[in-house]
């Protein structure tokens, strides 16, 4: 089935407020099918941590320009979709 929407996520050194939005988005009553979401990482020299849990459609991304609006950007070349939702880590 193909994604109706994308969320996307800039995020900076805050994998553990990410990791409680990425949650909350996964016990979203719209099926995990209809959505994909991409988180895109403004730090590329901070690697995702080894415990961290990425629901099945998530996917980080990397960005290496400086500023949540580069990561936005990023974010929306990558999706698949054409209806965007935008979100914040915290």
């Amino acid at each position: 089935m193909n994604k109706k929407a994308s969320v996307i996520i800039p995020t900076y050194h805050s994998w553990q407020d990410l990791q409680l939005c990425l949650d909350l988005l996964a016990a979203q009553t719209t099926p995990a099918s209809d959505f994909e979401i991409i988180v895109a990482n403004n730090a590329v020299s901070d690697d995702v941590p080894d415990d961290f849990r990425l629901p099945p459609n998530a996917r980080v991304i990397q960005e290496p320009k400086p500023g949540s609006y580069a990561a936005r950007n990023a974010g929306i070349r990558a999706a698949g979709t054409n209806l965007l939702f935008f979100a914040d880590a915290d």
